[in-house]
Formats: structure tokens, sequence, C-alpha cells
């Protein structure tokens, strides 16, 4: 086992001034019982964690019949990450905003377009998004408008 680095590393709260570790949990959806985490070192690149998290729980994952979703945040979103995690597991993510087809989607959407959900002031469309040819998936829009 190698030991981790208590260090700096990208600080969300603005606190570059603490040192810090990363907590990997994945966690189940009834009563959020912890299934798997491992500790990691406050560097650790959430980007590049997500595909190695996902491929070694994966293989446990593969000798049950129930079908799994995993929900991460948009560092999760990029090529390399997509390309490796889709043919093991579904998964949920925010697409972030800075991506090319989604600030086109984003420029081009009306809100005649758009379905008004049950939910006061917002609106809604889907779209779906080919990726390289490889990769079929759903974006679903969300706006609100007052």
């Amino acid at each position: 086992m190698v030991p981790i680095q208590i260090t700096n590393g990208h600080a969300k709260n603005k606190r570059y001034d603490l040192n810090q570790f990363v907590i990997s949990l994945i966690s189940s959806s009834h009563a959020d019982f912890p299934l798997w985490m491992s500790v990691l070192s406050g560097n650790t690149s959430d980007k590049k964690h997500f595909r190695e998290v996902i491929q070694q729980f994966s293989k446990e994952l593969s000798q049950s019949d129930t079908v799994t979703y995993f929900v991460m945040d948009s560092a999760m979103y990029n090529d390399p990450n997509i390309k490796a995690m889709s043919p093991l597991v579904k998964w949920i993510s925010r697409v972030p905003e800075t991506i090319n087809e989604a600030k086109t989607l984003i420029e081009g959407i009306c809100v005649e377009d758009m379905i008004k959900s049950d939910l006061e002031d917002i609106f809604i469309r889907n779209f779906q998004v080919h990726m390289e040819d490889l990769i079929k998936s759903g974006w679903l829009f969300f706006q609100r408008r007052v």
C-alpha cells in the first residue's frame, strides 16, 4: 500500500492555506450506505480518478444482475472517461457548459422549443448526442424562466 500525501490540492472553498486529502466514496441510493471507499492524496485529479474507480468497481458489479447507475459531477465528463466507462457502467453527469457542443445547444435553444415541467418556472428539452459514433447519450437541458 502506498501512503497518501496530505498536501495542497484544488481548494473549492478557496482555502489554499490548508492542506487536504481526498476521500473517494461510492454509496448506495438506498440509505446512502457506503459500498466502496479509498483515501487519496490531496492533489489527486478527479478527472483521472473517476475512470480508475469505475474500472475497479465495475469488476465487482459484473458479478451482479442489478443495473447500476453512477451519478458523478462534471469533472467526469471528458472524452477519455466517457470512452473508458460507457462500456462498463451506466452513468449520469452534468455536462460542463464549457464544451463546444453544450455551448452550441445552449445558444440555439428557444423557450418555444422547450416543454414546461411540473416544477414552477422550469422548462426542459431533451437532446440525443453522438460522441465519435461510439457512444449515444441523452442530454437533458433545464432552464428556469421567471
